[in-house]
């Protein structure tokens, strides 16, 4: 009896065993369940994916930029084709990456560990990543002759930007670059892709999405070990669009000739459009540089100059006007009425003002006598436009200079134009934590103290005066063309504000900038045969010598052009920058550059 219940005992602890490890056998089997469900029906399409991954490679087809033109259809901005040597890392060991970066290296005479940095990096890469560009041809001939022994790398040919004119128009066109971190995450999602070339400045930047292109994408099922069996599916790259300036490359090459690498802005504007005709800033830069691996001497002229060449001084530089604003002075008394043209008031050569007697002169020491309104713009008299600034006013003298686009952003389709300062008592209380007073008001009144403006809101300025009165947007891109030559963009004439001056107030103004030229203090500019007006200008300068500004248009009864020029430390802007915008209307007008007036700095003063 007392076996049969030892029996007893042991079947019953046999089937209690066999009862818990069914359950466990039956919970692994639902564990097992729940994860190949998991995997198969939740996440299978990440799976899948995951699965095409590792056995499709992508291989990128970069499109060409497209083609920049003047309006002649000069080319400005072209693609060239190009050698680069591209590597996959992902099927490769880490000590075959260090033969192959070192085999490639001796080839292309670059760091071995460059080229691991970039091919493998934190991660090893199922895709192609670009090791070298623009190699020579020999160079390609020797790797593809040593491809066996360099699986992984490859050679092949991209179209490569470049700028066949070199440093013509470099501020307008500028320069192309790979994309960083920062502008991916910032065009994420919109065409871009790691290693993108995109525009950095100028048009290139401006217009990057019209000119970028598509680029094409391989499809190619690899192998475990990493070699190719079959093209899966094949996109073409589509190249980007061609883009038509209003620039003229002849007329952009006199520009920048003239200034000569000193440091200083052209601008060249059709009054009746806003479209640039040429825009220079000197000194330049070839943006070629950018497209290759610089030189110290290179590094340093781009980013150690005094003079900035990167910087658009048309655009993004912002000065005192000096007496060009007397322009605007000039309109605001006669529309406001506070001179009428046979008036003369005296010039002696200083102005004294209020009781504590502070004195202000005129550029000439001996004085103008007295002197009219025409003759006070011609000879730029700065003691008759004091007297003039006073009756005026900030408050008007301020609303004129805005109403002549001064202190506001052009809308030129370039990228980070600066808009300057118009000051007022509000701006100085704000900004300088100052009352106004009188004294700003004869600074400001012959463009000098808190006034800021580039040279482009000067041409702006100017083609009010030779519009008699309306002004218009800046346009630097005429037309953009598709690749199949279809018209995708054709840009119009965009009025951008009026001066509202009674036509006998603009004639009297206009009439003043004429008599400058024949026997003022642009008579510099003067051409035989050819009307021209303008406005010189000497603007102080804390920091050093003067800036020199002439301002001008032609001819001067039906304007056709307008000419300003700004030199950095210049002077006298009659005797620096009005031969250079002569040399401008020469070219543009075709004249012979007879009966040219010559003179010496004691012989003008502004």
């Amino acid at each position: 009896m007392l076996i049969q219940k030892q029996d007893l005992q042991m079947l019953a602890l046999r089937k209690k065993k066999v009862l818990v490890l069914g359950v466990i056998v039956a919970l692994g089997f639902a564990l097992l369940f729940l994860r190949l469900f998991f995997m198969q029906v939740i996440n299978g399409r990440y799976f899948r994916h995951v699965a095409d991954e590792n056995r499709i490679q992508r291989v990128y087809k970069k499109a060409s930029r497209g083609v920049i033109y003047d309006h002649r259809h000069v080319v400005l901005a072209a693609n060239s084709p190009s050698f680069v040597v591209t590597f996959t890392s992902y099927y490769i060991n880490q000590n075959e990456i260090d033969r192959i970066a070192g085999e490639l290296g001796r080839i292309l005479a670059i760091p071995a560990g460059d080229i691991v940095e970039k091919s493998v990096g934190s991660v090893k890469r199922l895709e192609p990543v670009i090791v070298a560009e623009d190699i020579t041809r020999e160079q390609a001939l020797v790797i593809m002759e040593k491809k066996a022994y360099l699986p992984g790398v490859d050679v092949i040919i991209e179209p490569k930007r470049s700028y066949p004119l070199n440093n013509l128009a470099c501020h307008v066109v500028g320069y192309v670059g790979e994309i960083n971190l920062d502008e991916y995450k910032e065009r994420r999602g919109t065409g871009y892709s790691i290693g993108d070339r995109i525009g950095k400045t100028g048009i290139e930047a401006y217009y990057d999405t019209y000119l970028k292109g598509t680029n094409g994408e391989e499809q190619i099922e690899v192998s475990a070990s990493g070699r190719q069996l079959r093209l899966l599916r094949e996109t073409a790259p589509v190249s980007g669009s061609d883009l038509e300036l209003t620039i003229d490359a002849d007329l952009q090459r006199v520009a920048q000739d003239a200034l000569g690498g000193v440091s200083g802005a052209a601008v060249v504007m059709n009054p009746r459009t806003g479209e640039i005709l040429a825009l220079a800033s000197s000194p330049a830069f070839n943006p070629n540089m950018f497209l290759r691996s610089m030189s110290r001497d290179e590094f340093a002229y781009l980013f150690k100059n005094k003079n900035r060449p990167l910087f658009n001084k048309a655009i993004q530089a912002q000065y005192p006007p000096g007496s060009v604003f007397k322009v605007v002075t000039a309109s605001a008394c006669l529309q406001e009425g506070y001179v009428v043209p046979e008036e003369k008031l005296e010039c002696t050569g200083q102005y004294t003002l209020g009781t504590l007697n502070q004195v202000f002169r005129c550029w000439k020491k001996g004085g103008h006598g007295h002197i009219s309104l025409i003759q006070a713009i011609a000879q730029s008299c700065d003691i008759y436009f004091y007297q003039l600034g006073l009756r005026l006013g900030v408050t008007k003298m301020a609303n004129y200079a805005k109403n002549f686009g001064l202190g506001s952003l052009t809308g030129i389709d370039l990228p980070s134009e600066k808009k300057g300062i118009i000051p007022d008592r509000a701006w100085k209380k704000k900004a300088v934590k100052e009352a106004w007073y009188d004294g700003d008001t004869l600074n400001m009144c012959i463009g000098q103290g808190y006034l800021w403006v580039t040279p482009l809101q000067i041409a702006g300025m100017m083609s009010a005066a030779a519009n008699y009165g309306p002004y218009y947007r800046p346009q630097i891109v005429k037309k953009i063309i598709a690749p199949d030559g279809k018209v995708i963009r054709d840009f119009k004439t965009e009025q951008d504000g009026e001066v509202q001056l009674d036509r006998s107030n603009w004639q009297l103004v206009r009439q003043g900038l004429e008599e400058s030229v024949k026997a003022g203090t642009g008579r510099a500019a003067y051409i035989q045969g050819l009307r021209v007006a303008g406005k010189t200008g000497t603007a102080q300068n804390p920091q050093g010598l003067d800036h020199a500004w002439f301002a001008g248009y032609a001819p001067a009864d039906d304007p056709r052009i307008v000419v300003v020029v700004l030199v950095e430390h210049g002077g006298h802007g009659g005797v620096v920058c009005a031969p250079i915008a002569r040399k401008i209307m020469e070219v543009y007008f075709k004249e012979a550059g007879t009966g040219q007036i010559q003179v010496a700095p004691d012989e003008v003063g502004d």
